[in-house]
């Protein structure tokens, strides 16, 4: 909410700021709505502006949500099967080294259980960087044994018409160590993410887009690339987040 900061808080200046970057959300009855008018709630309920809280709910009335498809899952086997497969599709040059960008973020995101987007953020991939005054490895280094992912609170994209904007991520900066299945330890080399460059594909968002839309732009990329994947596929596999609770049930396996 910081483009907020600069005006004064009402529950139209809410209003519109929900309406304006969550509509699509609004019109699906997301649970993604209703958690960003919690939000805009709270932030009224802290100021103590009782009649500005009555107007937000007046206006939206009781938000209703609707359940989302059922959660899938996909195991470790099935997917090193499916990425096996899909990068074997033949193709021109182009179609090929977007499939190795699209399986090295749903990979890293296997080992790391990051959310969508926050693959864009990692600062090591390719190369070392210094947090908090520790050197760490880059990623793709075969000489690194921990690899440890340095995670930025936020990255950046360019739209076309070069305007940057600042993406956040949904936590702060922070280290995160890989989750790997004790029967896969060679996860990395299975992966194709050591000794070569992990290509990390940038989505150029339309600057005439609605600041939501281009805040969403990589994780919208991502998520296309897999529904056409799946279409290919005996079973479909569509939901990225599979992955993040898949690296979380390792992690369970290995405590």
């Amino acid at each position: 909410m910081s483009n907020l900061l600069d005006k004064p808080l009402s529950a139209d200046l809410l209003i519109n700021f929900l309406e304006s970057n969550y509509s699509d959300l609004l019109n699906k009855k997301s649970k993604g709505f209703k958690t960003h008018f919690n939000n805009c709630q709270k932030l009224l309920i802290e100021c103590k502006m009782i009649d500005e809280i009555n107007k937000l709910k007046d206006h939206f009335g009781k938000i209703k949500v609707i359940p989302q498809l059922e959660i899938q899952e996909i195991s470790l086997k099935d997917y090193l099967e499916m990425r096996e497969y899909i990068l074997s599709l033949k193709g021109n040059d182009k179609r090929i080294e977007s499939r190795i960008k699209t399986f090295n973020v749903l990979s890293i995101n296997l080992i790391y259980g990051y959310r969508g987007s926050e693959f864009w953020a990692i600062q090591n991939l390719n190369e070392p960087c210094t947090y908090q005054g520790k050197v760490f490895k880059a990623l793709n280094d075969r000489t690194n044994k921990d690899n440890i992912a340095v995670l930025n609170s936020y990255f950046i994209v360019t739209d076309n018409q070069g305007n940057q904007h600042k993406i956040t991520v949904k936590t702060d900066s922070r280290i995160s160590i890989p989750m790997i299945h004790p029967d896969y330890p060679n996860l990395f080399e299975l992966l194709d993410l050591k000794g070569q460059q992990i290509k990390r594909h940038i989505p150029i968002p339309n600057a005439n887009s609605k600041p939501s839309i281009i805040a969403n732009c990589c994780f919208n990329w991502l998520k296309t690339r897999l529904r056409n994947y799946s279409k290919k596929l005996p079973s479909k596999f569509t939901q990225t987040h599979a992955l993040r609770h898949l690296a979380n049930y390792f992690y369970l396996e290995v405590a």
